[in-house]
């Protein structure tokens, strides 16, 4: 069965959390990592005579994913932060098979929580993750000792957990 334009943007839209989680565990850069995701679905909506129904789609889309995430990072000179292949196809089933339902509603809490920090928290979330810099390296560039970026991380994590449990409370009352 043939996948139309519909089905390959309600597939792929619906999971979104887990394409974007497995480019961004390849690339390491959240705004990159929308972008490819955006390039998976264009290309996806071009080639869509290549994609033969939904769980199709989602294999096609990963290794798609997988070379555009390889490319950029070669194009950039980045060196590839990849798991051994062998472990990728170990994934595969699971990915295949896990409801990502749960995974979308975590990581729109993760974005909104990220949203209500603070402006200095926000800072050093971005130089750990967004610039994939050491703990010792991010005290450095803000120039505070790196016992006080520990604690200072240690505050963020538990106010983000609190925060994401807070926002998925409701929806599981609810469910």
């Amino acid at each position: 069965m043939a996948v139309d334009h519909d089905m390959i943007v309600k597939v792929l839209v619906a999971q979104r959390g887990k394409l974007l989680a497995y480019i961004l565990s390849l690339v390491q850069d959240l705004h990159v990592a929308e972008e490819l995701y955006q390039t998976v679905l264009m290309r996806a909506l071009k080639d869509s005579g290549s994609v033969d129904g939904p769980d199709h789609l989602m294999n096609w889309a990963r290794v798609v994913a997988r070379n555009i995430a390889v490319d950029h990072l070669r194009s950039t000179g980045r060196r590839a932060v990849l798991l051994d292949p062998d472990v990728l196809n170990l994934l595969e089933s699971t990915w295949r098979t896990k409801d990502d339902d749960a995974d979308v509603e975590r990581t729109e809490a993760l974005r909104d929580c990220l949203d209500a920090l603070s402006p200095q928290a926000r800072q050093l979330i971005e130089l750990r993750y967004a610039q994939d810099m050491s703990m010792s390296d991010v005290a450095a560039r803000i120039d505070r000792p790196l016992n006080s970026v520990y604690v200072s991380m240690s505050r963020i994590y538990r106010r983000l957990s609190e925060c994401i449990e807070g926002k998925l409370q409701p929806r599981r009352a609810n469910g």
